[in-house]
């Protein structure tokens, strides 16, 4: 991999970077630690282009969902001693494997699973095994038990040891305000609030006024050049979708997300892989029961929403993406004084879509008798389920550079 000068003046720099802050039109400018073409320690070099066999969406549920009661092990005399007053009852559930069940307001997703289109993994975490958010979220992202070379997240070095799409203008697209650490190292991911708020600016006005100076001032070759121009690009290339109103329903604040998702996957901008953010899952108190509570609503917009997003994805023709769902940590085996879980450590992941091999519960599953300092062990390491959706849905092998350090061990979710 060649390391590129950037001869670009620093007002240049300052100004695409400005208006990438402030606008929403955020082409991820300063989000990494080098340019993408910087050379990282063990990183491959990227092979001729190719594009990958699929696309992505990953979700991260931050705060730390607790996997026992999204995937309740109903069979177990020891849940139910451990949390009588948030435990699901077993004639409640609705069955998966004759072991685990899916929590009542996760019963829209019971269909994907037996049409062999969803899968779950059990007792997945972090050998790290932080109980800090920060600590947690960043590792995770990073694909690493511990902080990553040169602070890198996962996404971003599959990026950079990789070609993807001839063409594309925008490989990564993160949805949310900020750039997520997954995406940290990869200069060129486009980071945006929402498709509504993406423009160069507030109004009309000003938008249709910085665009022609800055179509004429990103005219060159150098690297933050091409960034200004395909941010421009892609300004043309969206505007068409940014319909101001109507769409699919909102069934709650997450919804937007994956609207713009399914969007965004239509767009024709060669994206292969889009974040989304769900946060809210840090539930120390009032989880509540089988019928109403705090996790019966996050489970139910959840599943509501990623049922509706599978059904938009059908509809539009898109059988390549395939969408996978984690968080940080989950939470302990034992309820707390308040009705909720504290932090905890083996947690459940779950993967919907194309090349899933649905229809089965993953994972060597340790029981809830024997806890590791009264948490769920864990059995699977979570980079073992990333690095089969890198290599069987993102084409990428190179599992030295996108999760370095570890020796990948076959999980079985992928066909």
């Amino acid at each position: 991999m060649t390391t590129q000068t950037d001869t670009t003046s620093p007002s240049r720099r300052q100004v695409l970077r400005g208006l990438a802050v402030s606008t929403g039109a955020g082409a991820a400018l300063g989000a990494g630690a080098g340019p993408a073409s910087t050379i990282i320690p063990g990183l491959a070099t990227p092979a001729s282009a190719a594009a990958p066999p699929g696309r992505v969406v990953v979700v991260f549920l931050r705060g730390g969902i607790d996997g026992l009661s999204a995937v309740v092990p109903y069979t177990e005399p020891a849940y139910y001693t451990a949390r009588p007053g948030i435990s699901i009852p077993a004639g409640s559930v609705t069955d998966l494997d004759g072991q685990f069940g899916l929590h009542p307001a996760m019963a829209p997703l019971h269909g994907l699973y037996t049409q062999g289109r969803l899968a779950v993994i059990n007792s997945v975490g972090n050998p790290a095994m932080s109980r800090s958010h920060f600590e947690a979220q960043a590792y995770w992202e990073q694909g690493a038990a511990g902080n990553s070379p040169m602070g890198f997240g996962w996404i971003a070095r599959h990026l950079l040891s990789s070609t993807g799409i001839p063409d594309a203008q925008f490989r990564a697209i993160g949805l949310g305000a900020n750039t997520v650490r997954s995406l940290v190292g990869y200069q060129e991911a486009l980071v945006m609030a929402s498709v509504d708020q993406f423009s160069l600016g507030a109004n009309d006005w000003l938008a249709s006024t910085l665009q022609t100076p800055l179509t004429m001032l990103y005219s060159g070759q150098a690297p933050v050049e091409a960034t200004g121009t395909t941010t421009v690009q892609a300004l043309d290339d969206l505007a068409a979708l940014i319909s101001g109103g109507g769409g699919p329903p909102v069934y709650n604040n997450s919804t937007q997300a994956f609207n713009d998702a399914r969007t965004l996957l239509g767009a024709g901008l060669g994206t292969e892989i889009i974040t989304i953010n769900v946060g809210g899952w840090d539930t120390h108190d009032n989880m509540g029961d089988e019928t109403a509570g705090e996790m019966y609503d996050l489970l139910d917009g959840l599943a509501t929403n990623l049922t509706m997003f599978q059904a938009g994805l059908d509809a539009d023709g898109h059988s390549d993406v395939t969408t996978i769902l984690m968080s940080e940590f989950g939470r302990r085996v034992h309820e707390n004084g308040s009705g909720g879980c504290d932090h905890g450590f083996g947690n459940v992941v779950v993967a919907m879509g194309a090349g899933i091999a649905g229809n089965q519960v993953l994972g060597s599953w340790p029981g809830l008798t024997s806890l590791v300092n009264g948490d769920l062990d864990v059995t699977t390491d979570f980079r073992d389920v990333l690095a089969e959706i890198v290599a069987d849905r993102l084409g990428n092998t190179d599992f030295a550079s996108v999760f370095p350090g570890h020796t990948v061990t076959p999980v079985g979710l992928t066909l």
